[in-house]
C-alpha cells in the first residue's frame, strides 16, 4: 500500500525540510564531522587488522564500542529530558574532538597498541551515549511534525552519508597520496568544529525548567512504563535490535574481504566503505523529497528483508564490483528501513519522553549493531567471513517474516 506524503509536506529536490535554518545547520554540520569520523573508522579498522592480523580482535573491538551503548543511552535519555540538549551536545562534541585528538597523537608517535584503541574507542562509546538521545530528541524542536519522516531520513545520513566521502577519502589519501595514518585521524579531530559552531548559530527556544522537576529515577521508571505498554514501541524496538545485531555488524568485517578475498587493499577498503554511504544518501534523498512511499511499518519490514538478501548476496561475492553495487543497495536499503521505524517512533511519543524513548532507540541501532562483533568476530575464525555473515543475514530474514506474520501492528503502522 502507498501513501502520499504528509499533509503539510512539499516534495522536490533539493528536499525542502533543508529550508528551515536549524535543520540545515544541524544537518551539514554533522555530515562534515562525520566524514571524518568515518575516514578514522577506516583508518583504524585497517590499522587493527595489519596490527593483529586477527578477526577475533576485529570484532572485538567493534564490539567494545557496543557495550557502553548498551549500558548507558537510557541514562543519557534521562538527562536529554531533563537538561538543555543543545548544552548537552556542546559537551559531547567537545569531549568526542578531544578522544580523536588523543588517538591522533598515538598513530602519529608511533605508540598505538590495540589497547589503546579499545580504550579510547571504549569512551567515545560512553560520549555517544549521552549524544545520541539528545541528538535525536532534538529534532521535532527544529522541524515541523508533519514534516519528521524526511527529516529523520536525511538526518539518519549524517552517519552512513558521512562514510560515502570518508572512507574514500581516507584509502585515497594514504595509497595514492602517501598521508600517514596519523593525519586522517587528525583531520578527524577537526571535523568536530563543524558541529560545535552549528550549534553555537542555531536560533532554538529557551531550555523549559518544567522537564527537571521530579527524580531521576521517577523520570527513567516513567519512560519505561511508556515503552512497556506500548506495543507497536516494543516491536519497533525487538526489530532493529535484531536487524543491528545480526546484520549491520557485517561492516566489522570488511577489511578480511578487502585483504583476504577481493585482495584490493586499503584502497578498496575506503571504497567498500563508502559504497553504503553513497546508498544512504540516495536513500534519504527520495524520502526526503516526500515522494510516495509504503507506509513506515510495511517500509521497514519490506526493507528489512531486501536488506537481509542483499547481505547475503554480500557474502558469497568474490567480484569487487559487484560487492561494491551490493554494499551501495545494502547502505540505500538501510537508511529506509532505519527512517522508517524512527518516524514511528518520532509521531508515537509525546514530545516530553522523547529522549528517553529514542536512548532505547540507540541501544538498539547503535549499541547492539557494534555488539553483534562479539558474534561475528568468532563465528569467522571457525566457517570463515562470508559463511558468518552469510548467517546472520539468513536469521535477520526469518525474524522479520514472523514479525510481518505475527504481528500486524508493526506492519500496519503510518
Amino acid at each position: 500500500m502507498s501513501v502520499a506524503a504528509p499533509a503539510g509536506a512539499r516534495s522536490g529536490f533539493p528536499p525542502p525540510v533543508l529550508r528551515h535554518r536549524n535543520f540545515a545547520l544541524f544537518f551539514f554540520g554533522l555530515l562534515f564531522s562525520n566524514t571524518g569520523t568515518w575516514m578514522a573508522q577506516t583508518a583504524q579498522a585497517w590499522l587493527v587488522y595489519d596490527l593483529t592480523g586477527s578477526k577475533l580482535l576485529l570484532g572485538a573491538v567493534m564490539g567494545v564500542f557496543g557495550i557502553p551503548m548498551i549500558l548507558l543511552p537510557f541514562v543519557g535519555g534521562v538527562i536529554a529530558d531533563r537538561i538543555d540538549r543543545r548544552r548537552i551536545l556542546w559537551i559531547t562534541q567537545s569531549v568526542a574532538a578531544f578522544l580523536a585528538l588523543l588517538l591522533a597523537v598515538l598513530v602519529a608517535t608511533g605508540v598505538v597498541a590495540v589497547w589503546h584503541i579499545m580504550v579510547i574507542t571504549f569512551l567515545s562509546a560512553v560520549t555517544l551515549a549521552f549524544d545520541q538521545p539528545a541528538r535525536q530528541a532534538l529534532l521535532p524542536d527544529i522541524v515541523p511534525r508533519d514534516e519528521l519522516r524526511p527529516a529523520v531520513a536525511l538526518n539518519s545520513t549524517v552517519y552512513t552519508g558521512g562514510a560515502f566521502l570518508g572512507p574514500a577519502i581516507a584509502g585515497v589519501a594514504v595509497a595514492q597520496f602517501g598521508m600517514p595514518l596519523g593525519g586522517v585521524f587528525f583531520i578527524n579531530a577537526a571535523t568536530f568544529a563543524a558541529v560545535i559552531v552549528a550549534l553555537a548559530l542555531m536560533k532554538l527556544p529557551p531550555h523549559d525548567p518544567s522537564r527537571s522537576r521530579g527524580s531521576v529515577t521517577n523520570t527513567a521508571a516513567e519512560g519505561l512504563r511508556f515503552i512497556a505498554r506500548n506495543e507497536l514501541i516494543l516491536m519497533i524496538m525487538l526489530f532493529s535490535i535484531v536487524v543491528s545485531f545480526f546484520g549491520r555488524s557485517f561492516q566489522a568485517l570488511t577489511p578480511v574481504f578487502a585483504d583476504d578475498i577481493l585482495q584490493v587493499g586499503l584502497q578498496g577498503l575506503g571504497w567498500m566503505n563508502s559504497a553504503p554511504g553513497a546508498g544512504s544518501i540516495v536513500g534519504a534523498v527520495v524520502i526526503g523529497m516526500g515522494v510516495r512511499l509504503p507506509r513506515n511499518g510495511s517500509l521497514a519490514l519490506g526493507s528489512a528483508a531486501i536488506f537481509s538478501v542483499l547481505l547475503m548476496a554480500f557474502a558469497v561475492s568474490t567480484n569487487f564490483p559487484i560487492s561494491i553495487v551490493l554494499l551501495f543497495l545494502l547502505g540505500l536499503f538501510s537508511t529506509a528501513l532505519m527512517a522508517s521505524s524512527r518516524t514511528i517512533l518520532q509521531l508515537s511519543v509525546p514530545r516530553e519522553l522523547m529522549g528517553r524513548v529514542m536512548s532505547f532507540n540507540t541501544i538498539a541501532v547503535i549499541g547492539f549493531g557494534p555488539l553483534g562483533g562479539f558474534l561475528l568476530g568468532p563465528l569467522a575464525e571457525g566457517i570463515g567471513a562470508p559463511g558468518a555473515i552469510f548467517i546472520t543475514a539468513l536469521v535477520v530474514i526469518v525474524v522479520v517474516a514472523l514479525l510481518a506474520t505475527l504481528r500486524p501492528t508493526l506492519r500496519r503502522a503510518d
